[in-house]
């Protein structure tokens, strides 16, 4: 799938939906700037930017460098394919940004982030883009109820599903199946395999073994960087060589939570309690919801995930130690997870499986254990 099939997807489901009266000169220039984004991507992969920090803002229309740094081609080149997309968006009728486009490229990773917002480092130019056009779609008034359906009671069209199927295949690709951003934690299953060793951008919080080998729970370590890292299994049968190999790539630098491209950590979000029929919304890709979970004392805890997309659970104590994981035991690709806790405090994660994003309800039953 590439970026021009995005966007005429895209338009499709604009233009079903409700009508965006485009002229057709309007549709040429959609076409000509889509393939003029392909353009741009394939000569980008073949060059390296510095890493500077670059920006734009789009109420002054001007760009440069951050710092005033010098930059070279790749850099410069990065920018104006990140700009053909933003005019894209405009061209389909989103409104103008009022903050800054932040931008940045080094080595095989790419950035693209609107500033104080979080983002992530992506390795390649399309995943960095796609994923880009997606936050673009989700803060728009105008494009985004077009496009994404808000209420979990209603019916989503067959073009919105397969948008937003599209969309999620591209921005996670089953070649980088485990993204983690500092702070989350993923469980890997390693078959075969007896124990589990990591590169050193990565440690192990916990690991159980069975018949089928070993299941590890990754998380970034206090300093890494982005990027692809390997978790290896060994076993005891072989030696010197893995039997098992998982791919995490690391999204974000765990070391700097600003780190160098904007991210503003001055107002944190508060994580909300867990309530009965509690409403949210999974609004950025590869996003999460966190909720506190306060237990007086030994608790039986069952909570149902219900929504219209496919959700994973992360049930989690206050010191990070993951309890339960379940990802497709409730209805319709949702999660169900059970636990027998003790009394404390405990965290709840929900996460989309395949970095997509939308709305979602959780159940909770509570039983006491005598």
């Amino acid at each position: 799938m590439t970026l021009g099939l995005l966007f005429s997807t895209t338009f499709v489901v604009l233009n079903s939906s409700e009508p965006l009266a485009l002229d057709s000169l309007s549709e040429v220039r959609i076409l000509q700037k889509s393939t003029a984004l392909e353009n741009n991507i394939n000569k980008l992969k073949t060059k390296s930017g510095t890493g500077i920090e670059m920006f734009y803002d789009p109420v002054r229309d001007e760009a440069g460098s951050t710092n005033g740094e010098p930059y070279n081609q790749a850099d410069r080149e990065w920018v104006e394919t990140c700009l053909i997309l933003y005019d894209l968006y405009r061209q389909l009728g989103g409104e103008k940004l009022n903050n800054r486009i932040l931008f940045q490229q080094k080595e095989d990773l790419f950035l693209i982030a609107l500033e104080n917002t979080q983002s992530a480092w992506h390795e390649t130019p399309d995943l960095a883009l796609i994923d880009f056009f997606q936050k673009l779609l989700n803060q728009s008034v105008v494009l985004s109820p077009m496009v994404f359906n808000s209420d979990p009671t209603k019916t989503v069209s067959p073009a919105k599903l397969n948008l937003q199927s599209r969309i999620s295949s591209l921005v996670n690709p089953l070649h980088l199946p485990n993204k983690l951003a500092f702070g989350e934690v993923v469980t890997l299953m390693l078959p075969n395999s007896d124990i589990a060793i990591t590169a050193p951008q990565l440690r192990i919080r916990d690991y159980r073994s069975d018949l089928e080998g070993l299941s590890a729970t990754i998380t970034p370590a206090e300093v890494s960087k982005p990027g692809r890292q390997f978790v290896y299994g060994f076993s005891a049968k072989r030696k010197f060589r893995p039997v098992s190999k998982q791919i995490v790539t690391i999204t974000d630098y765990s070391n700097n939570r600003r780190s160098t491209y904007g991210v503003s950590n001055k107002n944190p979000k508060r994580r909300e309690y867990l309530h009965k029929g509690l409403t949210n919304r999974i609004k950025n890709s590869g996003g999460a919801k966190r909720f506190k979970i306060l237990l007086p004392s030994s608790t039986h805890l069952h909570i149902r995930s219900e929504g219209p997309t496919d959700l994973i659970g992360f049930l989690t104590d206050s010191k990070g130690k993951v309890i339960s994981i379940d990802d497709d035991s409730g209805l319709g690709y949702n999660f169900a997870l059970q636990a027998k806790l003790t009394s404390g405090n405990y965290v709840l994660t929900v996460k989309h499986c395949c970095a997509g994003t939308g709305p979602f309800k959780l159940k909770i039953d509570k039983k006491l254990i005598n």
